[in-house]
């Protein structure tokens, strides 16, 4: 069954029932505000830029969000594609957000990610994303874009992985990407994950709401299905 047809199949059984939720990745701990993704509508204070209603669904069997892959820019609201912002408030002073997602990775050209985003000139932005060089890679790319242009980038290569969290930290005028596979055995702690840093980067009087988002950032790139299933917004 392709992704499309498994959002249709899931469109349709919610018309008529919610279905009980099961199996949750654990709750993020209460000192955060945790964010799940486990029900049958959006969360509170989350809405669609360009929403594309068959490439999206609420799963709340597997408590997550389901996103199909569509040829469009990631972090923007004018051209992107179910670009998802979330807008409550942040934190005025240091914090961090973690984002738990999955990707079904199959070729070249597909794309998750999570960003500070202020508008589509301006953000910093963390993504899980696939490449073609001398065979299929994934790599994690950590960024800050300034009047549409690439201001710092970092990235990293990393064995094949499925699932896990995105990492976008702020400290003072510093923004700063992690990433780390997620280990269901382990409750979810941030302050126990074993981070893996990709860099940190300025962003003096740097203002944002938390965005997301899952594309084809190449052409004939296969649609495949991005899972979000929480996300932790903690000061720090």
């Amino acid at each position: 069954m392709t992704v499309r047809k498994m959002i249709v199949a899931a469109l349709a059984s919610l018309a008529w029932a919610q279905i009980p939720a099961v199996n949750s990745p654990p709750p993020p701990p209460s000192a955060a505000a945790g964010i799940l993704f486990d029900g049958a509508s959006l969360p509170k204070d989350w809405k669609f830029f360009n929403p594309v209603e068959d490439h999206w669904t609420m799963q709340p069997r597997r408590k997550s969000l389901l996103i199909a892959t569509q040829r469009a820019p990631c972090v923007s609201a004018a051209a992107g594609k179910n670009f998802l912002v979330y807008d409550g408030p942040l934190p005025a002073d240091d914090f961090e957000v973690v984002v738990r997602v999955s990707a079904e990775i199959q070729a070249s050209g597909n794309q998750v990610a999570a960003a500070l985003w202020s508008d589509d000139k301006n953000y910093f932005w963390i993504a899980f994303e696939s490449y073609i060089y001398g065979g299929l890679h994934r790599r994690l790319n950590f960024q800050k874009v300034t009047q549409g242009q690439v201001a710092g980038s970092f990235e990293r290569d990393i064995a094949a992985s499925k699932e896990i969290y995105l990492r976008i930290l702020r400290e003072g005028n510093e923004y700063s990407g992690f990433f780390a596979a997620v280990d269901p055995a382990n409750p979810f702690d941030p302050a126990k994950i074993p981070w893996m840093q990709l860099g940190t980067l300025p962003g003096i009087r740097f203002t944002g709401k938390l965005a997301l988002c899952a594309v084809n950032y190449q052409d004939g790139a296969p649609e495949v299905g991005a899972e979000f299933y929480s996300v932790t917004i903690r000061p720090r």
